[in-house]
């Protein structure tokens, strides 16, 4: 088994690690590719995770053929706010090959090693907005935007390597049929008469751009002390507003503001999948045409934004969100909403959305494993 390193200049060495997961999966229904354009963009080193941190991408090859991948990433920021020594993992696809998997976990996990770091966590990406974790449970689901999808057989090959569960990521449906928890309408009722909070809706993108720093200052309050948070930089987060900018369904999103100061969001996009697959992750120069279709006609809506500041918390807030989104996609033209990895020990979070009667159909499992003889 040969492991290489993908070095920054070599076209086609990119080529084959953008073009390795589609040789396996490219007949499975729910697989959606990575944008080539971002994944590409990262490994050339132009993404701005590289003014702060360093990443090495790894293919696994036997006899002339490319059986598996890897990225392995050194965070910097995390583990400066973290106070940790952790390398986090991405982009691992491999066929059904334990021999390829332990290849190429031995090779992140040298290179992690040769940088003082005693732990390799993942799948877990380049921003906070990522998707986070392996899929172990809702295989015969549709992904989330953004959300991996991955045969049943990575969890083994994971396992086989000496890893283990850290946690879990929840994702369900809201079934538009069933009624939510009339405590929640009541406790939203209140809320609402007692003029606490006022409720921002977007006609425009522009309107939306003015509130993305008070966004970006609210998400980092909201999940600093969260383990799995990961703090971005300026250029960063520009990066992710321009994916929400372009994404987002003003219908959807809402802010809560509390005496001027932005207390909480709620943002949703359609789900592009769908067109994703089709122009095979290649989105310019004619994949951008059947983006923007979809945006507009697609019927399933992803939720995976909801955060309200901690100070704010428990004051009703939370309800008016849930029940604001309720109400509108009642009226809307999504047929499939879906709330989009919740942490498992998010308590507050996840005993929220089961008011409505959310069936938890997903799980990504974030896997652990401690690397020995780092001092």
């Amino acid at each position: 088994m040969k492991v290489e390193p993908v070095d920054a200049r070599d076209t086609r060495g990119i080529g084959r690690f953008l073009r390795l997961p589609s040789r396996f999966l490219r007949g499975e229904p729910n697989w959606v590719p990575s944008l080539a354009g971002e994944l590409r963009s990262q490994i050339r080193r132009r993404h701005p995770f590289f003014s702060h941190s360093d990443a090495a991408f790894f293919l696994a090859s036997e006899g002339g053929r490319d059986l598996g991948r890897i990225a392995v990433l050194d965070h910097r920021g995390y583990n400066e706010h973290h106070k940790a020594r952790t390398a986090f993992f991405c982009y691992f696809d491999a066929e059904d090959d334990p021999s390829a998997a332990r290849a190429l976990f031995d090779a992140a996990s040298e290179w992690a090693r040769s940088r003082g770091l005693d732990r390799l966590i993942g799948p877990k990406g380049f921003l906070r907005s990522a998707g986070q974790g392996l899929l172990v449970e809702g295989f015969e689901r549709f992904p989330a935007m953004g959300i991996p999808w991955n045969p049943p057989y990575y969890s083994k090959l994971l396992e086989s390597e000496g890893f283990s569960k850290i946690t879990d990521f929840l994702s369900g449906y809201f079934d538009k049929s069933r009624s939510g928890d009339e405590r929640l309408y009541r406790v939203s009722e209140i809320a609402r008469k007692r003029g606490a909070f006022e409720i921002l809706s977007f006609r425009r993108r522009r309107d939306l751009r003015r509130w993305l720093p008070e966004l970006n200052r609210v998400h980092h309050e909201a999940f600093a002390t969260n383990p799995n948070y990961v703090p971005s930089t300026d250029e960063e987060f520009d990066l992710m507003a321009r994916s929400l900018m372009f994404a987002a369904d003003l219908s959807v999103v809402r802010f809560l503001v509390k005496d001027g100061v932005l207390a909480g969001f709620m943002g949703a996009f359609p789900n592009l999948g769908r067109a994703i697959q089709a122009c095979g992750g290649r989105v310019f120069p004619l994949g951008w045409a059947g983006i923007l279709r979809e945006r507009s006609h697609s019927r399933i809506l992803d939720l995976n934004g909801l955060g309200i500041l901690p100070r704010f918390q428990k004051m009703g807030g939370d309800a008016i969100l849930f029940t604001e989104l309720e109400r509108i996609i009642r009226s809307s033209r999504y047929e499939s909403v879906e709330y989009v990895q919740v942490d498992e020990s998010n308590f507050l979070s996840k005993s929220g959305i089961e008011h409505f009667s959310v069936d938890w159909v997903k799980r990504h499992r974030m896997y652990g494993k401690v690397l020995e003889g780092v001092r």
